[in-house]
């Protein structure tokens, strides 16, 4: 017979809930402990700590050639940007012995949440060439890579 009672005061409350609030006097928090019936226990994990971020990576020098119509191969590229660290894993929840015998459901505490991964680095910028020639056949015969490096990657 209980639990007929509950189930028509959590169904007076769904469909009808002018019938009940002015029983409880604008208190939602009454109302939902009525209508759930379930009791905490525990404490809650501690949250993880985020990752740190990863190291730029180094840009490119500049520089300043003469062209004299000699083969050339010139790596001015900068570096990739370094992976962020992992964030730390939250810990679990305290609940050591659960209560028994009692009439309402029991929830146990939520476990800590993870850490956020760090940012990856930024890749660096690739380097400046001044050429300088006296005969524009010159340059065909300069080969640059000259571009920017990769972002690192974020961390877990």
């Amino acid at each position: 017979m209980g639990w007929l009672t509950k189930t028509s005061l959590t169904v007076a409350f769904l469909f009808l809930p002018e019938m009940i609030s002015p029983l409880v006097e604008n208190n939602l928090c009454g109302l939902r402990a009525i209508a759930n019936q379930a009791s905490n226990f525990g404490n809650r994990g501690n949250n993880g700590v985020r990752g740190a971020d990863g190291n730029d990576g180094r840009s490119s020098e500049s520089i300043t050639i003469f062209a004299d119509g000699s083969p050339l191969n010139l790596n001015l590229a900068g570096q990739n940007g370094s992976t962020g660290e992992s964030g730390s894993n939250g810990t679990r929840a305290l609940c050591e012995n659960q209560p028994i015998n009692l009439p309402e459901n029991l929830q146990g505490a939520h476990g800590g949440d993870g850490g956020d991964g760090g940012n990856g680095g930024n890749g660096g910028n690739g380097g400046d060439l001044t050429i300088y020639a006296t005969n524009k056949d010159y340059l065909k015969e300069i080969s640059v890579n000259a571009s920017a490096g990769q972002g690192g990657d974020g961390g877990d």
